[in-house]
């Protein structure tokens, strides 16, 4: 009997990834666990005034702790899809994913090709570890007693 994880499985795995990410970012910490690199003094000064934002865009953070939230819209842009044999995290938006790109310029890598956030790691491992014990519990055939009568 062959027994693989679902789609369902691998949207959740996706969304989970997704959230990991976002908090690790918001706590400041690059993919490996390491502070991001700080703000130049010029954007932590207008981010703390509110001056750092686009014309006409609402501030999210004033944070001068490198959050990389200023608006918001870079963190409500970041989809997570799962598919038959897929997790997938990205950006819906060209001009996010720019972001991100300028981001990673600065030193400030959220995650990479090869390697996630510790924590991002630890979630994977967990739900790939439960999933594999859940279908080896569904394959393992149930006992039967046979009756032989005469």
């Amino acid at each position: 009997m062959k027994i693989s994880p679902n789609k369902r499985f691998f949207e959740e795995l996706a969304d989970e990834v997704r959230d990991k990410i976002q908090v690790s970012a918001q706590k400041g910490e690059d993919y490996k666990g390491d502070k991001f690199d700080k703000y130049t003094s010029n954007y932590e000064t207008k981010k703390r005034q509110g001056k750092a934002t686009p014309k006409g865009q609402s501030i999210a953070s004033r944070s001068t702790k490198p959050d990389l939230t200023l608006t918001g819209s870079m963190w409500r842009n970041m989809s997570a899809k799962g598919g038959k044999d897929f997790a997938e995290v990205g950006w819906t938006s060209k001009q996010q994913a720019y972001k991100v790109q300028g981001n990673i310029e600065n030193n400030r890598i959220i995650f990479n090709e090869d390697s996630v956030h510790p924590d991002v790691e630890k979630q994977i491992q967990l739900m790939f570890k439960k999933e594999v014990r859940k279908n080896i519990k569904r394959s393992i055939p149930k006992s039967r007693t046979i009756r032989i009568s005469k």
